[in-house]
């Protein structure tokens, strides 16, 4: 856990894809020592690809909403233990 009282407790990085989100959130792990905590739980990747295939907007909209609710337990938990924490995909990129 970093001690910096001067860093915020949780980052989000919001954008569309493939603008580099994840690129920043990992080096603000690695240089801050933030957790990263990817938004999209594991048995949502399974069905992703599917999804995404389909080209329904709204499909899309509730998945990523879905994936972003799914994670709230263990955002809550990390931030509850002291972890910064730091996201590269909330409700934002969600709406987009």
């Amino acid at each position: 856990m970093d001690q910096d009282n001067s860093l915020p407790n949780f980052v989000v990085i919001e954008g569309v894809d493939g603008v580099g989100k994840t690129t920043i959130a990992r080096k603000l792990e690695v240089e801050y020592g933030y957790h990263y905590l990817y938004t999209m739980p594991e048995p949502f990747k399974k069905i992703r690809a599917e999804l995404e295939s389909l080209q329904y907007p709204e499909a899309r909209f509730f998945f990523y909403l879905n994936c972003v609710v799914a994670c709230q337990r263990q955002l809550n938990t990390l931030l509850k233990a002291g972890y910064k924490v730091v996201i590269d995909r909330y409700i934002y990129s969600t709406f987009v």
